[in-house]
């Protein structure tokens, strides 16, 4: 018994195209996301020394 597997390159390839550029967009939404939060981040940054002067 002989199992013959044909398989559609042309669909294989695009999907592995689809695939990738999908990762790409998710990356850099990601680190779009990252970057604004990173930016909160610092403008809610306060000196504790002021702070500590203060009291």
């Amino acid at each position: 018994m002989i199992l013959n597997i044909i398989q559609d390159t042309t669909d294989l390839k695009q999907d592995i195209l689809n695939e990738s550029t999908f990762n790409t967009k998710t990356m850099s939404e990601k680190d779009l996301i990252i970057a604004k939060l990173q930016s909160q981040i610092t403008s809610l940054k306060f000196d504790n020394n002021a702070i500590l002067n203060e009291t």
